[in-house]
């Protein structure tokens, strides 16, 4: 007989689905609500769930071990409400609970995160046998294994796929969640200095947008050679990717190195070593890079190559277009030739259509002379995240600037918070004769959250041609102060004021 075991508050949009994918495997439903107020408890009825009420206590483990104690099956799977086992999962449950003795069941947890494009992919035992001795650990992050292994269960990894839709929520929503589970994790913390948790409450932060806070909790976690390799190269690459973004180019490699150590193969280590290498100019790194992030990643989403703890897929179609991006700017036609072709196979999960758009605009902006300006604008509406970098230094090199400040006006709606659209906006305006209007998008660029330096360096220039010389001296020491860790843009920069020296006599 099994159980399945859930706590729940509010959870009336989730539920019915999570109920309804239990069907023909589960025995018992037995739901613990902490206070809902809308149609949870109505919904658990229709599944003849056994409902108990329980004080909230700021203790997840606490809710989960007394769900535990109202089970009566042999074994016991546990879900949230946001979560879905897989249809293909219900066999292997129905033959895995027949079995005796004491045994806990890892099942791949497939969290979906489309908002990001970087599913993660994790190992937990969620099925096991029940006995009166084990129970959870952890008041946020509640674990179980610990206690089956202290209590001599035997741990076997299955195919079991559970589907967690918690991720794929917007960013408001997931800051909430996070919010509330960082007072638990310091809370948490405050009692057991433990990596783990400096881990997780790394991941916290970093959902808050506390890259500081993030980054020093992320060392922590790194540091830590008992803690398991997966969270650890997870810590580094974030790590190298902070000190990427502050400009600290020797920190961001002394953590890839260290990440890459632990794991050559990681897929976001190589894709941040990818952007490092592109810092310094590095292109056939950066490519290299690239292409290795790319190939792990397809082994892990088609062959499904899991590890026991902790993996992070990406959205290939991103990694593609990283490496067109790479390739055109080396105008490396072998590596331009592979990501290409990879596009074109449309493994990417996108609709054959939009496939076909994207793949219509880029070779329409590559021909340059032989384009079709109305197939063009046609296709504009295939510019998406993942490719905008790509699509913007395809435009930036266009021959017909009329027609590439169209395909800019169409997309603005979509970016126009974006700072490289913004740069490449403004050059476009500017490349136009409209001056002003080049000006405001400039002026924006540089005022938003992630820089850009090219917004910098084509206001200035556009100053230079309108004659406005006592502006330019502001632009080149907001510059200076911004980009004083990142050499090649701070040379740069003083190669300009040397340049421009004797407007200022």
């Amino acid at each position: 007989m099994l159980s399945l075991s859930m706590i729940v508050k509010n959870e009336g949009k989730y539920l019915r689905d999570c109920l309804a994918s239990v069907e023909g495997t589960a025995d018992e439903i037995v739901v613990i609500d902490t206070g809902s107020t809308d149609d949870t408890l109505d919904i658990a009825r229709e599944y003849n769930a056994k409902i108990f009420q329980f004080d909230w206590i700021d203790d997840f483990s606490a809710a989960r071990n007394y769900a535990l104690s109202k089970t009566t099956g042999d074994w016991v799977l546990y879900l949230d409400a946001d979560e879905r086992l897989s249809a293909g999962s219900k066999e292997e449950i129905n033959k895995i609970k027949l079995r005796k003795g004491k045994e806990g069941v890892r099942c791949i947890v497939n969290s979906i995160d489309e908002q990001k494009g970087q599913p993660q992919i994790m190992r937990y035992v969620r099925l096991f046998a029940k006995s009166q001795e084990i129970g959870f650990s952890g008041c946020v992050h509640e674990q179980i294994e610990e206690s089956l292994l202290k209590n001599d269960y035997k741990i076997f990894n299955s195919e079991i796929e559970i589907i967690h839709i918690g991720y794929n929520i917007p960013d408001a929503e997931i800051k909430e969640k996070a919010k509330r589970n960082l007072n638990l994790l310091l809370n948490e913390y405050s009692k057991k200095h433990s990596s783990y948790y400096a881990f997780q409450l790394a991941n916290a932060y970093a959902i808050l947008d506390e890259k500081e806070n993030a980054c020093r909790h992320y060392k922590l976690s790194a540091e830590d050679k008992s803690l398991a390799k997966e969270y650890r190269t997870y810590s580094y690459m974030n790590i190298a990717d902070y000190e990427l973004y502050k400009g600290n180019l020797e920190e961001a490699e002394k953590s890839l190195l260290e990440g890459l150590r632990i794991d050559a193969n990681d897929i976001m280590l190589n894709l941040i070593a990818s952007q490092y290498y592109l810092r310094l100019n590095k292109l056939n790194e950066a490519l290299r890079s690239c292409k290795k992030a790319y190939e792990q990643n397809y082994k892990l989403m088609n062959k499904k190559e899991y590890s026991n703890v902790f993996n992070v897929s990406v959205n290939p179609v991103k990694i593609i277009y990283n490496g067109l991006y790479l390739s055109y700017l080396k105008q490396n036609k072998e590596g331009f030739s592979y990501f290409y072709n990879e596009l074109k196979k449309n493994g990417t999960g996108v609709s054959e259509k939009q496939n076909s758009q994207e793949l219509g605009l880029i070779n329409n902006l590559l021909n340059n002379e032989n384009a079709y300006p109305d197939e063009i604008l046609k296709y504009a509406d295939s510019v998406t995240a993942n490719n905008l970098a790509f699509i913007l230094t395809l435009l930036k090199s266009f021959k017909n600037k009329a027609i590439a400040l169209q395909i800019l006006e169409k997309i603005k709606k979509n970016f126009g918070g974006d700072t490289k659209f913004l740069s490449s906006y403004g050059l476009a305006l500017y490349d136009n004769g409209k001056y002003e209007l080049a000006e405001e998008a400039l002026t924006k660029g540089i005022n938003a959250k992630e820089k850009d330096p090219a917004a910098y360096f084509y206001l200035i220039s556009l100053y230079v041609d309108r004659q406005k010389y006592e502006l330019i001296k502001n632009i080149i020491t907001l510059a200076e102060t911004e980009f004083r860790n990142i050499p090649e843009v701070f040379g740069r920069i003083n190669l300009i004021k040397g340049t421009l020296a004797p407007l200022f006599e």
